[in-house]
Order: structure tokens, then C-alpha cells, then sequence
């Protein structure tokens, strides 16, 4: 299976950004099945409570929604009509959360999606590019990575507030998911072209579907390759 897209909400068809700024009044921040008490770095061992997420007046109820209080680059709320195509594809070790989400008087069940696998075993390391940073988009100078063992000794003794970041990510041609998630790095989900035809036949809204082509954490990186991959599709040569 090949990795093609990453997957985010779209701006322009969400009706507000962000679509829930929190939760309802008298959610309990302190409780021990608290959003706040998420780790997002490993598997979630308690009983997620997601009752209820206050949604923006103006947001519009779209297949994946962000709210301030959750890391949507890290997890995803979907509807239930994404939730049914998830299940009848190839996905890694992930937990599926009931979320309630609020806007006035209505109330939508959603799935708190949560893969806590992450996929970095399927970056092409030798054909990707990196950097270190203050914060991702501050660049400070490229760095050589050629193996993922290279890369964990880099984040590893690179010191705070310094970061070792994407600048250009390649995945490798076969990977046996139809979606992966990537962290601290590239921070993101990403699916497969037959996914993605599954989503956008079953008309899946909200989402924008960008070309792995596309990715860098410098987002001025993310740009330039945007516009080359665009001056090589005019030219038919991609």
C-alpha cells in the first residue's frame, strides 16, 4: 500500500476555525478521564471523557472537526459516516472514542480516533531531508539523516529548544496500512490513495487532502515544494 496524502480539516469548508473552542460549562479539566490527562505519545489507559465538546455557533458538521482542547494533528474527531469507511480498511494499533458534540439544542455522537502506532518506520529516511529549529518554521541549519536510528540520535541529543524537523518527507513505496500517523515530526495522519477514493466517493466533507509531496514542517519549505509540484504537473512531467 502506498501512502499518498495527509489529512487535515479544510478552512474553507468548516464554517469556523476552529470548530469548538472547548468544552461545555461544568466539564471537569481536573478529572482523571480529563482531555487534558491525554498523553500523545502512547496508548490512552483510561475511559476518555469526550461529553460533550461545545461546538462554534457558525462551525458547520463536517466528517473531521478540531477543537482547541484536543491535538488534532496528534488525533482526529470524526463523524460516524468516516468512522464506517475507517473500519473496512488496514489501519494500525488505534483506539475509536464516543464523542458528543454540542451546538445549541443539537447533539451529534462522533468517534474520538486515536492511533497510537506511529509510522515512522515507513519514512524513506535516505530520500528525505531535515533540519534543526527553535520551533518548527524557525530554521537554524539542514542536518544528514540516512536511517531511522540516525534520526532518534539526533531528536535524542538535540537540546531543548531546539528540534530536529521535516523539511522535505519521503515514505517508502509499500506500506502495509491504509493510513499511518507520524510524530514529532511531520506531526500528522496520512492515508492512501485508495482511502482517499473511498472518502471522497462516500462525500466526506471538511477535509483537505494534502500530497506527501506537499509536507514540511517549514511551512515556507511547504510552499516551495506546493509550487513545484504544481510547475511539474503543467508540465505533465508529474
Amino acid at each position: 500500500m502506498k501512502i499518498t496524502h495527509q489529512i487535515n480539516i479544510d478552512p474553507e469548508a468548516v464554517g469556523a476555525c476552529p470548530q469548538s473552542e472547548g468544552m461545555i460549562s461544568g466539564y471537569n479539566y481536573l478529572a482523571p478521564n480529563s482531555i487534558r490527562k491525554i498523553d500523545y505519545s502512547k496508548k490512552i489507559d483510561f475511559p476518555l471523557n469526550l461529553d460533550s465538546i461545545r461546538m462554534a455557533h457558525r462551525a458547520k458538521w463536517v466528517d473531521i472537526v478540531n477543537s482547541v482542547v484536543i491535538n488534532s494533528l496528534c488525533s482526529k474527531i470524526i463523524s460516524k459516516r468516516l468512522m464506517d469507511i475507517l473500519e473496512n480498511f488496514r489501519l494500525p494499533a488505534h483506539q475509536i472514542f464516543d464523542a458528543v458534540l454540542k451546538k445549541g439544542k443539537i447533539v451529534k455522537t462522533y468517534s474520538f480516533f486515536y492511533i497510537y502506532e506511529f509510522g515512522q518506520d515507513y519514512i524513506d529516511y535516505e530520500k528525505s531531508e531535515f533540519f534543526i529549529g527553535r520551533s518548527f518554521g524557525s530554521r537554524i541549519e539542514s542536518i544528514e539523516i540516512n536511517t531511522q536510528e540516525e534520526y532518534k540520535k539526533a531528536k535524542a541529543t538535540t537540546p531543548l529548544p531546539l528540534f530536529v524537523s521535516i523539511d522535505k518527507l519521503v515514505l517508502l513505496k509499500e506500506c502495509p496500512y491504509d493510513m499511518i500517523r507520524l510524530y514529532q515530526g511531520a506531526t500528522g495522519y496520512y492515508i492512501s490513495d485508495r482511502l482517499k477514493n473511498a472518502m471522497e466517493e462516500a462525500g466526506c466533507v471538511g477535509i483537505r487532502y494534502i500530497p506527501i509531496e506537499d509536507v514540511s514542517d517549514d511551512p515556507e519549505r511547504a510552499s516551495e515544494l506546493r509550487k513545484a509540484r504544481l510547475l511539474l504537473e503543467q508540465e505533465g512531467r508529474c
